[in-house]
């Protein structure tokens, strides 16, 4: 009930799917059922770079090569599957020295960073990832827990294109993160 419902709800509309709670009264219990659109792609080994070719893509024309970053393990192979799903190539790392040698060999053309990381936060990874190809540097998009002025206003500062916070819509996402890449 509250927050936990709510949240529920919209974590299952923002993939595609939804939740349905019933009861048969007072001290009955509740039955929530979710229903999630299946993605035929292959599980993640863990531990591993995950580099997953589109299935289906719809709404872009080419393959834009988006590089995934979040110590949360769940959160970005989650975040990367919905974006191959959407018609993107995703390669999905857990940290930051992780990212810069899977950048190195994948030449993204965006990457999404978490922020708060251990050892390399998002916005020292994201200023070598764009050092690492200055001549094409890659649209850099943060998906974070934070969401006040101050950590937009430096988001904005390192160079970041696009900030989203947790939990961030995978449409609203790959919408803007192909918009920025076509321009």
């Amino acid at each position: 009930m509250g927050v936990g419902l709510t949240l529920a709800r919209r974590l299952a509309l923002m993939h595609g799917g939804d939740i349905e709670v019933s009861s048969e009264g007072h001290d009955k219990g509740s039955l929530f059922t979710v229903r999630l659109p299946a993605l035929r792609a292959p599980a993640p080994a863990p531990d591993a770079i995950v580099i997953e070719t589109a299935i289906d893509p719809v709404p872009f024309k080419r393959l834009e090569r988006i590089l995934v970053v979040d110590d949360n393990r769940d959160a970005a192979v989650t975040l990367g599957s919905l974006l191959t799903a959407a018609g993107f190539r995703v390669a999905t790392c857990f940290d930051g020295p992780e990212a810069l040698a899977a950048a190195d060999r994948f030449r993204p053309h965006a990457c999404i960073l978490d922020i708060n990381m251990p050892g390399m936060d998002g916005y020292d990874l994201g200023f070598q990832l764009r050092a690492q190809n200055p001549d094409r540097p890659p649209v850099l998009a943060a998906v974070t827990g934070y969401s006040d002025d101050v950590h937009l206003d430096r988001a904005t500062a390192a160079g970041f294109d696009l900030h989203f916070t947790k939990p961030a819509d995978a449409t609203a996402v790959a919408e803007q993160i192909g918009e920025c890449v076509r321009r």
